[in-house]
């Protein structure tokens, strides 16, 4: 009687943790939303600040510095990304190209890709200060 009890017991706590993982694989395939957009000669201030972002389990920071009222450039400062490294150059040159960070993603690399433009546009609102 107690070994089937625990093996009921053992299916449950297996059969619990497994539904976890699928609704938390799940929550993740879902893209990240864009919170940015076009600069469109908003006021920011000349200098250099820091923006940060993440989308579970994407985290990055990043040092953009203002010129002339526009991006002048881009630093990735941290990234813990797991496999979407190959975002960071292509989306960097398409904000300062497009002078918006709302910008096309990288194919396999969503999440890195939004969440870089999310932490530009988060030093960006600092600059609008």
């Amino acid at each position: 009687m107690r070994v089937k009890r625990r093996k009921r017991m053992y299916c449950f706590v297996l059969l619990s943790g497994l539904a976890v993982s699928v609704l938390m694989m799940a929550a993740s395939c879902r893209a990240p939303d864009i919170v940015g957009g076009p600069l469109h000669n908003q006021r920011l201030s000349d200098g250099t600040y820091r923006g940060k972002a993440s989308y579970w389990p994407v985290r990055v920071t990043v040092d953009v510095k203002v010129e002339d009222r526009q991006i002048g450039h881009v630093r990735i400062v941290r990234h813990f990304y797991g496999r979407g490294r190959k975002a960071e150059e292509p989306v960097l040159d398409r904000i300062i190209k497009e002078q918006s960070t709302d910008v096309d993603a990288v194919t396999g690399a969503t999440g890195s890709s939004v969440a870089i433009m999310n932490a530009v546009e988060d030093a960006l609102d600092k600059a609008r200060k």
